[in-house]
């Protein structure tokens, strides 16, 4: 009778852990990880229209390299791209080759350039960006002098993330009616481009993204 109670009790007691573990995991897996849908072919041929991937939360432990796919958010949409350049990375787009660090780099194996046809040449000027001036990444520490040749590639990264505005006064420039001679970002960046390169809005439009809107990092595609 004694030996029954004690198997009992083992065998509830196991129960009542491998419950518990269930729970944990789910809760876990429930927080960390999610499921969204691809909306748009900016991504292919990684990834396709109405495609559903699998991704993990972005938080301050998580670690991202080249190449990672990653979600973020700027403008209230939702942005799936792939991370190209890291904080402090000296970029430069010619002829729509990338350069990180004075270095070529070569394409994803799932990179296009789809041919497009324009009305005129106007349009295709304004719609595709094959070149990007060099210029660094911004970090957290990085500071910059105000001039005209800064205020090109920077100004409206600075104004958008920091909700600065930015006005040039003789040879000076104010910041929110403060002149200024440099500025000094307080935040890491990134840079990412779609895929589907000439039908991709990314970086090359939306400029740097602030790490604080990277939402999460593609785990693998499900369907």
């Amino acid at each position: 009778m004694k030996n029954n109670s004690i198997e009992k009790y083992i065998k509830t007691t196991s129960a009542l852990l491998f419950f518990a573990l269930l729970f944990f995991v789910f809760y876990h897996f429930n927080k960390n990880y999610h499921i969204a849908r691809v909306n748009s072919f900016s991504m292919e041929n990684a990834l396709k229209e109405n495609n559903y991937i699998l991704y993990k939360k972005y938080d301050s432990t998580s670690t991202i390299a080249y190449n990672d796919v990653l979600l973020f958010k700027e403008y209230g949409t939702t942005y799936i791209k792939r991370l190209i350049a890291l904080p402090g990375d000296t970029l430069e787009i010619i002829s729509n080759q990338v350069f990180i660090n004075s270095k070529a780099i070569q394409d994803k194996s799932t990179v296009k350039y789809e041919e497009l046809y324009f009305a005129n040449q106007a349009s295709k000027q304004t719609s595709l960006v094959n070149d990007f001036s060099e210029f660094i990444v911004p970090h957290k520490g990085f500071t910059i002098s105000l001039n005209d040749s800064t205020m090109r590639l920077y100004q409206r990264t600075i104004e958008k993330n920091y909700l600065a505005r930015i006005k040039k006064q003789d040879s000076m420039f104010k910041i929110d009616q403060t002149l200024q001679n440099h500025f000094t970002f307080t935040d890491d960046f990134y840079f990412l481009l779609g895929d589907n390169r000439n039908r991709s809005e990314d970086s090359r439009h939306l400029g740097p993204i602030k790490e604080e809107k990277i939402i999460g990092k593609m785990v693998c595609k499900l369907f």
